[in-house]
């Protein structure tokens, strides 16, 4: 479901991972209203359904735009977050709830499109801080209109000053780290042995 921009770091640039981690972000994606699902996106079945025909356009940008600025939000359980040494997916697909600390947040930007009304799925352009779940906003809305929503869509466009229109794909990466000597495990190829 989640595509888009991912900066991969090997050797020595592994030292810039947090650097990266801590940039701004910027998604796109789509939510679908009316309907829930226990991990807020559609990797788990719907599990409530709402009305939702009678919102308008502006409704959601009104919803979107208080949706911005500092903020806290609670971590989703279906997460990869650890508390006393268990993923919280783990626990979530075992039926549990487990007490999550809110965590602060800033969502410098939350835009929505709706081109047709008559449709469910509303698309959306969020610029946001490390840390910020966007499933955990798109059902924020849902629920900030008195219905529901889940992502059905999610497309990671930039962090920091790193685009995904810049991105190599995954062959051309392959191929530019067998040309510098990075082996197929990561290690560092001299030349003189690539050359044996």
């Amino acid at each position: 479901m989640a595509t888009g921009l991912l900066v991969v770091c090997v050797g020595k640039a592994t030292k810039q991972v947090d650097s990266y981690q801590a940039m701004e972000k910027e998604y796109t994606g789509t939510l679908r209203l009316g309907q829930a699902t226990a991990s807020l996106d559609k990797e788990e079945p719907v599990c409530e359904e709402m009305p939702w025909k009678h919102l308008k356009l502006s409704d959601l940008q009104e919803a979107a735009a208080k949706l911005t600025g500092s903020q806290m939000q609670k971590p989703p359980m279906f997460s990869a977050l650890s508390v006393n040494g268990q993923k919280l997916y783990t626990a979530a697909r075992k039926g549990l709830e487990v007490e999550r600390k809110a965590r602060s947040i800033l969502v410098n930007q939350f835009d929505v499109y709706w081109e047709d009304p008559a449709q469910q799925d509303v698309d959306f352009r969020v610029i946001c801080s490390k840390g910020t779940y966007v499933r955990v906003l798109a059902d924020d809305l849902g629920r900030n209109l008195g219905t529901r929503a889940h992502l059905v869509a999610l497309r990671r466009e930039r962090i920091g000053d790193f685009h995904v229109n810049q991105a190599w794909d995954l062959k051309n990466l392959a191929d530019a780290c067998r040309a510098a000597g990075i082996s197929d495990e990561g290690d560092y190829v001299p030349k003189r042995l690539r050359d044996e």
